[in-house]
């Protein structure tokens, strides 16, 4: 952190300060801000680079994340969309923008930004695996599993992109997939309960009882009250 803050310093002042301070130089101090966590700070430094100069995308992207930070959604959704029109080869943009068209429940056009999110940059997984997230919840599930297995292609441990495929194969009664996808994310993530519960609604569903209790039980331990309300009375 210090040695990010003495570079951006460094700059700051090789630029040439001066009392009519430039873009650049009201950019450079809404960075330093951002760094240290003053996302108030940073929005106004990034608002004075753009009132200097209006087609400032790094300064419209950065307050964008900015105003996401303080949860002003909206804000931050605007900032993007100049952005785009701006750079529209801009993946970033899109992908940001896209997930918080999601956290505001607009599904449609979280899918839109992510779809061209992909065709700029189909390297990028991220964006397949938000994409894969939005499209279960809208139960396109054969859609979210196409998406997340991309994912899995390009990262093979991926605990979220794993936990996507274990719920659409439970729903779609798929119970060995799900049991696969449930054993790799018990093992890697042995302190979350919803692991342990998923697996445990497998096994109830392959009648794989002794297996199922055994499951309940470590959930329950682990805190979760849907294991609780859930466990067979068979279960000891």
């Amino acid at each position: 952190m210090k040695l990010k803050l003495y570079i951006l310093l460094s700059l700051f002042f090789l630029s040439g300060f001066t009392y009519s301070q430039t873009a650049k130089e009201y950019y450079s101090m809404g960075m330093i801000k951002m760094l240290e966590g003053d996302y108030s700070a940073s929005i106004d430094g990034f608002t004075k680079a753009i009132k200097k100069d209006r087609n400032y995308v790094d300064a419209y992207f950065n307050r964008g994340i900015c105003f996401e930070k303080l949860k002003k959604y909206q804000e931050a959704i605007d900032d993007y969309s100049v952005v785009v029109k701006l750079k529209p080869f801009m993946y970033q943009a899109f992908n940001n923008r896209g997930l918080l068209y999601f956290k505001t429940d607009k599904y449609e056009k979280a899918i839109a930004d992510f779809s061209t999110s992909i065709r700029i940059n189909p390297t990028y997984p991220f964006s397949f695996l938000y994409r894969a997230n939005t499209y279960l919840k809208m139960n396109e599930l054969d859609k979210a599993k196409a998406d997340a297995e991309v994912v899995l292609g390009k990262l093979p441990n991926y605990i979220k992109a794993h936990s996507i495929l274990a719920k659409i194969a439970f729903i779609q009664k798929d119970y060995n997939d799900a049991l696969k996808h449930y054993n790799f994310l018990c093992e890697k993530q042995s302190s979350k309960a919803e692991n342990f519960l998923g697996r445990a609604r497998v096994f109830n569903a392959l009648n794989r009882n002794d297996e199922a209790c055994v499951d309940y039980k470590k959930a329950i331990e682990l805190g979760s009250e849907d294991a609780k309300n859930e466990k067979p009375v068979t279960c000891k």
